[in-house]
């Protein structure tokens, strides 16, 4: 009895190798359904399976088994990367696009919706790079995260006014994007909403809404309590009232050449003016007290910038790549300098750092430009900062520091070090690369100790 009970489990378990679960109820006319009381989705064979391909022309209703259903929501996923795809038709009767319904779909051209959707969800068409037009239904009531993020061929979008959401990221790298008009009924604008829209030229918010605005003809999203400009343009002038520059409000704005940011400004948000790559000069103002990461990563044409003297710290990756930078003064406000800040920097060779310094981040200044660094007293925290700077010959390092391991690592050129502490800390071999072509600088009184240290001891004078 045991030897049969085995023997049907195995022939069980047998029968279940190489078969996979279907993600669907019925497949009528090449599409997939899934049923539930007298409503149908449209879904896919498998997830991994690229189930779609050509002109797509999706019924009201559909027959199965006796029943009749009404097609009603496009689901998750459903035409993700069918790039084989070309044109859709979703008829009246779908009220929602789920979450990467059409996402990377990258030869859909054609897309016609009936007008009884309310929602556009998240990624619902993101990647969809040869998408040119698109006409949103006057039922849609939300555009979810990221809904178009990516469609660089989308060329004229009418946001309609029964809008009352526009996600994260909506309409992030729609590059063909000329305009934009927020309608009065839109409630709520996530970050980056219109990121990347390179070709953007004109933003426009409706006078009725009351929660966004764009006074003075700014050519900007201003989000009205706060005075946070959300969103800009390359033709955008700051008003004088605007507190705030929102997250990713001038991202890939690469034909903005110059802007004024007015004194009242005094928060600049991260990612603000990323990939900016044709602006050359920044004067920010002293009413700035925040920097946020990322607020300049990317601008390789950005020559100079005055940094304001308020300013506390340095965010992360703010001015990374920033290949044509060649100076910064760090203001004495300034007590930190977060990881990767100037990183990339190929034509920084001079900055003078303020003396209330006490921290710089891992690669901070790596593979800058710089040649000689003075290190302030006030500093007592670095880690891999100034790694693979390949034209640094001078350094000088208070004895606030307490330790160098990595901080100059692979500077071949370094021949020039002084120190301050009268009794030489631990180091490693790898700290000073170059030490036997190098002189070394120590207080006086020290130099027998230094003679008798590992590595120090090794350089040449």
């Amino acid at each position: 009895m045991k030897q049969l009970k085995l023997t049907f489990l195995v022939t069980m378990l047998m029968s279940t190798v190489g078969t996979k679960a279907l993600a669907y109820d019925a497949k009528i006319d090449g599409i997939y359904y899934i049923f539930s009381g007298i409503e149908a989705y449209v879904t896919y064979e498998t997830p991994d399976y690229d189930s779609y391909s050509g002109n797509i022309i999706i019924p009201s209703t559909v027959s199965y088994d006796g029943k009749t259903y009404s097609v009603t929501r496009i689901g998750e996923s459903a035409f993700y990367d069918c790039s084989g795809m070309t044109s859709i038709t979703i008829p009246g009767s779908v009220t929602s696009i789920g979450k990467d319904a059409f996402g990377d779909c990258t030869r859909l051209t054609s897309v016609t919706i009936s007008g009884s959707v309310t929602i556009i969800g998240d990624n619902a068409f993101s990647g969809c790079t040869r998408l040119t037009g698109f006409t949103i239904p006057k039922t849609v009531t939300t555009i979810g995260n990221q809904a178009f993020f990516g469609c660089s061929s989308l060329k004229g979008v009418t946001i309609p006014n029964s809008v009352k959401s526009i996600g994260i990221e909506a309409f992030c790298g729609c590059k063909g994007l000329g305009s934009v008009t927020i309608p009065s009924s839109v409630t709520y604008i996530g970050h980056s909403a219109f990121s990347d829209c390179s070709g953007l030229a004109t933003i426009v918010v409706d006078y009725g809404n009351s929660n966004y605005d764009s006074r003075d003809d700014c050519n900007a999203i201003i989000e009205t309590v706060s005075n946070t400009l959300i969103a800009g343009c390359n033709y955008t002038i700051i008003p004088s009232t605007v507190k705030s520059i929102g997250s990713g409000a001038f991202r890939g704005c690469s034909n903005l050449t110059e802007l004024t940011i007015p004194n009242s400004v005094e928060n600049i948000g991260e990612d603000a003016f990323y990939k900016c790559y044709n602006l050359t000069s920044m004067i920010i103002p002293n009413s700035v007290i925040n920097i946020g990461d990322n607020v300049f990563h990317g601008c390789s044409n950005l020559k100079n910038v005055e940094l304001p003297s308020a300013v506390t710290n340095i965010g992360v990756r703010a001015f990374q790549d920033c290949s044509s930078l060649t100076n910064v003064t760090i203001p004495n406000s300034v007590t930190s300098i977060d990881d990767f800040a100037f990183y990339g920097c190929s034509s920084l060779n001079s900055v003078n750092f303020s003396n209330s310094l006490t921290y710089i981040g891992g690669f901070a200044f790596s593979y800058t430009g710089l040649t000689s660094v003075t290190l302030p007293n006030s500093l007592t925290s670095m880690s891999n900062s100034f790694y693979r700077c390949g034209n640094l010959a001078s350094v000088s390092i208070p004895s606030s520091i307490t330790g160098l391991e990595g901080v100059f690592s692979d500077c071949y050129r370094l021949t020039y070090v002084t120190v301050e502490w009268t009794t030489p800390i631990t180091i490693t071999e790898e700290v000073f690369i170059n030490r036997e072509n190098a002189t070394l600088y120590v207080p006086h009184g020290s130099l027998a100790a230094y003679k008798s240290a590992d590595y120090w001891k090794e350089f040449k004078e």
